[in-house]
Order: C-alpha cells, then structure tokens, then sequence
C-alpha cells in the first residue's frame, strides 16, 4: 500500500490530469490490485498452485487417486461457476 500511494502521488506530481482521471472518473479499486477491496476470483492470490494448496488443504493426505479427483472436482466447480457467470 505505502509503495503504491508513493508512486500514485508521484503519478499526481507529474500528470495531474491522469491522476484525476485515475482517481475520481474510473476510481482506483477497479484497476489498482492493492485498492480492491474484495476477493479477487474468490481467492485472494493470483497464483493457482496456491490457491489449489489453500483450497485442498483437508485433503493433502488422500491417497494420489482421491486427491486427483478432488483437485478435478474442485477445478469443474470453478470452472461451472465462471461459466454461468458469463
């Protein structure tokens, strides 16, 4: 967050006409990642073997087969889910 506001109040120093578009017209959530205030995707990081270790984390210890599908399971869940989204 402190890097970001530095280098937005810098962005303002240099091209006060984009910092105001940036701020006020489109707002900063919608764009800057530090400024949003939810959940990105329902997960808060961006990597996917992180998020699938996050989500999987009650069934780390199934047997290989058991966990492929619940990886698989959990997959087509998202998937169905951004589907009907859309």
């Amino acid at each position: 967050m402190s890097e970001f506001r530095a280098k937005f109040a810098e962005l303002e120093q240099r091209y006060s006409h984009v910092h105001e578009y940036f701020s006020n017209q489109v707002g900063v959530e919608k764009w800057a990642r530090s400024m949003f205030a939810g959940e990105r995707y329902n997960i808060m990081m961006t990597n996917i073997v992180e998020a699938l270790n996050s989500t999987l984390k009650r069934v780390r210890d199934y047997p290989l087969l058991l966990l492929l599908d619940s990886i698989v399971e959990k997959m087509v869940e998202w998937f169905n889910e951004r589907r009907e989204k859309a």
